[in-house]
């Protein structure tokens, strides 16, 4: 599916997202080229297709790969689009799922394509610290399902 039908099934405008002045941001620096990507958009695609606001050219990429959503003061990231291509810090994001974000984690996007989240504002120290204590997770960079936080 194209970024122009993923932006009107989202009820998206059918240009890259708008910049919100007052949204948290967060930082993706892709792996391969050093390059970082400041998002202050609701919704921020990942894929081939260049209307998607996080543009990565290869074969093994697919138009739409994945979302970076921003929704009740947290950033996670969504697969509504592709089978078992889209990684957190090594866990698959099967389609329809939404994972938390935090600073340090890394996205695959297919075989290879990384992106590290550099920074990640809404995942502030005593939430993560409150949210692994909570778990019993060690690792504070732990992706959490969104659907263990409600």
């Amino acid at each position: 599916m194209a970024a122009l039908d993923i932006r009107k099934k989202l009820h998206l405008s059918t240009r890259k997202g708008s910049v919100i002045p007052d949204l948290p941001e967060v930082i993706l620096r892709r792996e391969k080229t050093g390059r970082e990507y400041v998002l202050r958009t609701l919704v921020s695609l990942i894929g081939s297709d260049r209307k998607t606001d996080i543009y990565l050219k290869g074969s093994d990429i697919n138009p739409v790969n994945a979302a970076i959503l921003y929704k009740n003061g947290r950033w996670m990231i969504a697969n509504d689009m592709t089978l078992d291509s889209v990684r957190l810090n090594d866990i698959t994001v099967h389609p329809g799922e939404r994972l938390l974000l935090n600073t340090g984690n890394v996205i695959s996007i297919g075989p290879t394509e990384k992106l590290t989240v550099v920074r990640c504002v809404g995942d502030a120290e005593e939430e993560k610290s409150y949210a692994n204590d909570a778990r019993g997770i060690t690792g504070w960079n732990k992706p959490a399902r969104f659907a263990d936080m409600i």
